[in-house]
């Protein structure tokens, strides 16, 4: 029977997000100035950070909301060994300055431009060994600068993943659909600065749906947007637009429940093969 997605068509056209934020076209630095080392990190827009110390060897660790570390920062100080960058977890990216003596952060700053660019901005000045081990030691502190967020907390959840496509018309499949649709969601909000976003999948992974709550209630979520395409057969005709569900007290019992019912299904079946089964089962 053929299919048409009615909701999602125009995700096909979106361009997969390289990232949040690129490198300035200077670069990063690490310098010495005036008794001080300077880290400088100019990005093509501003980006949630933190800045901490770890021991072993002695680090700065800098870490920053999705930034494309097209090169390392060029190093021309005397305290500075080398740097390196590694992911640091879901939506975040790690830069480490590898020490050749304790240093402490001074001040950690973010400056805004009228444009939109920004340059992060880290001073170190030189301590003592005990005390550098004291700020690094994770149980007493475990980011000791970064800005106040007040921003509000969104999980997107890209339905379906891995063994459960969802609906698919041709060579249009709604879990790929929903994953790209989030991808750009998040870059799209992210870039407001006014919020923080996590996707309860951030591959082509099946997902079950308590699993899904509890990645958004771990990020402390304050809303939770489930993102799906339905789909219409082409006997039933064709449709377009957006539609919206959302939780409410008074709310019809009876479809409430029956929607949850089916929901529930499919997440309890996790992709068994139904194909030769009847649709009183399949449907069950």
């Amino acid at each position: 029977m053929a299919a048409v997605l009615a909701v999602g068509l125009a995700v096909v056209a979106w361009a997969e997000p390289s990232g949040l934020a690129q490198l300035g076209p200077k670069g990063a630095r690490v310098k010495d100035a005036g008794g001080t080392v300077v880290l400088s990190v100019p990005l093509s827009q501003a980006v949630p950070w933190r800045v901490a110390l770890r021991a072993g060897p002695p680090q700065v660790v800098v870490e920053m909301g999705d930034v494309v570390w097209s090169e390392l920062p060029v190093i021309v100080s005397d305290s500075v060994s080398e740097a390196r960058t590694s992911r640091a977890g879901p939506g975040w990216t790690e830069l480490a300055l590898v020490l050749r003596e304790p240093l402490s952060v001074a001040t950690a700053a973010m400056k805004v431009a009228k444009d939109g660019t920004a340059v992060l901005e880290v001073r170190l000045l030189p301590t003592t060994a005990d005390e550098f081990h004291r700020l690094a030691d994770p149980a007493k502190v475990e980011a000791i600068a970064g800005p106040e967020s007040d921003r509000m907390v969104v999980a997107l959840d890209p339905g379906h993943g891995g063994v459960d496509p969802g609906a698919v018309a041709g060579d249009l499949v709604e879990a790929d659909l929903m994953l790209a649709a989030a991808r750009a969601m998040k870059e799209a909000l992210v870039r407001t600065g006014r919020f923080d976003v996590v996707l309860t999948r951030e591959e082509d992974d099946f997902v079950s749906l308590e699993a899904r709550l509890t990645k958004a209630r771990a990020a402390g979520a304050d809303v939770f947007i489930s993102l799906h395409a339905d789909a219409l057969s082409a006997e039933d005709g064709s449709a377009s637009g957006m539609t919206v569900y959302r939780l409410a007290d008074d709310a019809a019992g009876g479809a409430d429940a029956l929607l949850a019912a089916r929901h529930a299904g499919n997440d309890l079946l996790k992709g068994v093969d139904l194909s030769g089964v009847g649709d009183d089962v399949a449907l069950a």
